[in-house]
């Protein structure tokens, strides 16, 4: 049986609570950047790797809805949530890795829609 820590599933980031462990095993549904952020800064989210998909996932999550076709508004939102999320764990570098990641693969993909930029970012997840 394969249990994974972090996972897109259903529109949603599907993670385990780790601050549980080892006593329960509760997942978290998390619909937004707000939610993800805290838990992240509370510690729900632990370990490189999983800080680092929570990244990805989060940049995704956050832009996910944004209705603007208006290439400046997106960046300038992708900013915002990349920076917002950053602040969840400033010391965490493999959650700065993801962020920036995704970042540049927007950046690299400016000459695309913003639909086509959005399919992209959610391709590497």
């Amino acid at each position: 049986m394969s249990i994974k820590t972090i996972e897109w599933k259903n529109g949603l980031i599907k993670l385990i609570d780790q601050t549980l462990l080892p006593g329960e095993l509760r997942y978290l549904y998390i619909d937004n950047i707000k939610d993800l952020w805290q838990a992240i800064k509370l510690l729900k989210v632990r370990g490189a790797p999983a800080l680092g998909v929570s990244g990805a996932l989060g940049v995704y999550l956050g832009i996910r809805g944004l209705k603007t076709q208006e290439k400046s508004r997106f960046f300038a939102e992708l900013n915002k949530v990349c920076r917002y999320l950053a602040s969840s764990r400033p010391t965490a570098r493999n959650l700065f890795w993801a962020i920036e990641r995704m970042q540049g693969l927007a950046l690299e993909n400016k000459n695309k829609s913003v639909l086509a930029i959005k399919k992209i970012l959610f391709n590497k997840l």
